[in-house]
């Protein structure tokens, strides 16, 4: 063959190959994340504080690791007669990091996990993408020390990522909030990167004004979005004054306009504008145990609200607040709702009764949970709020609680309850109940709850339990089943169990699950593994309902049991 001949036949493979290339698309690969640089605080107008973030990237690029294999998950397939849950697979084989505070956000391909360990991004399909250390995450915001207490969301507005942690200095009451944003669909990045630190001023809607700037280190940070506005809570608790500092709701724009066109402002890479910090439980303010405001998600148009003008902010602390004689007895429980505006902005505030289901004046404090081979036990949490959504004019929250009866009685228990919430002003208790695990295991206590609700309804939850027969585990569950009464748990299942007892001070402090398509949703949490001591690793499963699911192997329940007991 002549060298003439062999050119061309060489030039039309390659075209060939280019076409072919083309048809299929460009494969998405692990690659570098890239990352704005921190933001400085420049002013202060009209209640709004105005940073600015840097335009250039950070030189360092942060590679992913070459990625061991990972289990294949679940392939859709029709119902079978008899079938074990979806596959899992472990993020973090083994961490000694003092708590996991894991949590999950779904997108229409993708998966996004942080936990304390870092920052990790899946193809559905279980490809790993993204996986990198918090630290190493937000490295373009240096000086940094230890981020911690990580949180992602999913944008559905924006096609967007959000995650956020808090930084902490080894010395001082002082603390940064560190938050990201996906330059686009991709989790993988770029990502637009800011540091705010937590001295800021902030007022008191049912106070005199404002309330002088003083450090306060940020705790439990809470993230939640509307289509205009990322809305940030955290807690201040006491300085060396033994002052507490009150609960901070910051809203930060997404961009500087959205009409006709969305430019400038947070998710631009530009200005980000932070309007003044409202504390709904403020210096001072005796409800001490009401500190923790956590964000209901939103999906669809509130009546009387567009979507894109405010976010229910929920609490708890297992007292009746406006009932100074109850809460003084600890006879009585109630939520506190508040409905916040990114306008002006406003507040309104709401108190739904709950009756007796958490015995306060017996467990000031939840009682330390059981585990296989204990003694130590475990901390079960607090009393607050840990995950919320609203859908369809119903708003669905979480809790732990003490069960005053009943088979639960005496254990930190999750416990859910759904509002009949058709409007920003109009609550009400419909029902709630406990999420029992008695029927894995006896003595089951269950604490760290997270939830999630599909659009047709479907709700599910995920939670961490343990038992004197049971080491510490994770769990999940669905509430209000075509199989059960509406409302009332079925069978849970293990999503991996504990394999070394846990010794640590802590544990938690939140778990994740997220709504993925259909009647299927992913959940993201931890448990005790074998090696160094304290060692745990997080694991991520998909699970669907399905009244004919049987499950046993697959979650390690050690039963046979469907969803439909």
């Amino acid at each position: 063959m002549n060298t003439r001949l062999m050119f061309v036949l060489g030039f039309v493979s390659m075209v060939f190959g280019a076409v072919e290339s083309l048809a299929q698309g460009p494969a998405e690969q692990p690659h570098t994340v890239q990352t704005t640089v921190q933001a400085n605080i420049l002013s202060y107008v009209e209640e709004a504080y105005t940073l600015r973030m840097g335009k250039h990237y950070d030189s360092r690029k942060l590679k992913v690791p070459p990625q061991p294999p990972r289990a294949t998950l679940r392939e859709r397939r029709a119902p079978e007669p008899r079938r074990t849950l979806e596959s899992s697979f472990d993020v973090v084989v083994s961490s000694t990091l003092p708590v996991p505070d894991t949590d999950i956000a779904v997108g229409p391909n993708h998966l996004v996990v942080v936990n304390s360990e870092g920052v990790f991004a899946y193809l559905k399909d279980g490809t790993n993408l993204l996986d990198v250390v918090l630290s190493d995450f937000f490295s373009s915001l240096a000086p940094i020390d230890a981020p911690l207490d990580p949180q992602v969301l999913y944008d559905e507005f924006w096609d967007r990522w959000v995650v956020l942690a808090i930084d902490i200095p080894p010395a001082g009451n002082n603390s940064d909030l560190l938050l990201a944003v996906s330059v686009g669909g991709s989790p993988v990045g770029p990502y637009h990167q800011v540091k705010i630190g937590t001295l800021l001023p902030s007022f008191d809607p049912d106070g005199p004004g404002p309330i002088p700037a003083e450090p306060h280190r940020a705790e439990r940070p809470k993230v939640g979005i509307e289509k205009r506005q990322i809305y940030v809570t955290f807690e201040m608790p006491a300085t060396s004054s033994g002052v507490f500092g009150g609960t901070a709701v910051w809203n930060i724009s997404k961009w500087a306009q959205t009409d006709p066109t969305p430019l400038g402002g947070f998710y631009d890479g530009q200005t980000v504008t932070i309007q003044a910090g409202i504390r709904p439980f403020s210096m001072g303010n005796d409800y001490d145990n009401e500190r923790t405001l956590t964000p209901v998600e939103i999906h669809g148009e509130i009546v009387g609200s567009p979507v894109d003008r405010g976010v229910f902010l929920a609490a708890y602390g297992g007292v009746e607040i406006d009932n100074r004689a109850n809460e003084a007895l600890g006879i009585s429980q109630a939520l506190q709702i508040f409905w916040i505006t990114s306008v002006g902005p406003t507040v309104s505030k709401m108190v739904v009764p709950m009756g007796q289901v958490d015995d306060v004046s017996g467990f000031s404090e939840f009682p330390p949970a059981p585990q296989r081979n204990g003694p130590p036990t475990i901390p079960s949490g607090e009393r607050l709020i840990y995950d919320g959504v609203w859908r369809a004019g119903a708003m669905w929250l979480v809790t732990t609680v003490v069960p005053p009866s009943g088979v639960d009685a005496t254990e930190a228990t999750a416990h859910w309850l759904r509002l009949n919430a058709p409007n920003p002003t109009s609550l009400s208790l419909a029902e709630q109940g406990d999420i029992s695990a008695d029927t894995l295991v006896s003595g089951a206590h269950t604490y760290y709850p997270s939830l999630d609700v599909s659009p047709g309804g479907r709700v599910a939850v995920g939670f961490s339990v343990s038992a004197p027969e049971l080491e510490l585990s994770s769990a999940v569950a669905f509430l209000g089943s075509e199989c059960n009464t509406p409302g009332v748990e079925v069978q849970p299942a293990l999503l991996r169990r504990g394999t070394a007892v846990w010794s640590g001070a802590a544990w938690g402090r939140h778990s994740g699950i997220d709504w993925d398509s259909g009647e299927c949703f992913w959940a993201h949490n931890a448990h005790p593994v074998s090696g160094a001591p304290n060692s745990w690793a997080g694991t991520v499963g998909e699970f669907c309902f399905d009244p004919t699911f049987i499950f046993g192997d697959g979650f390690e329940s050690g039963t046979l049991a469907g969803w439909c007991q």
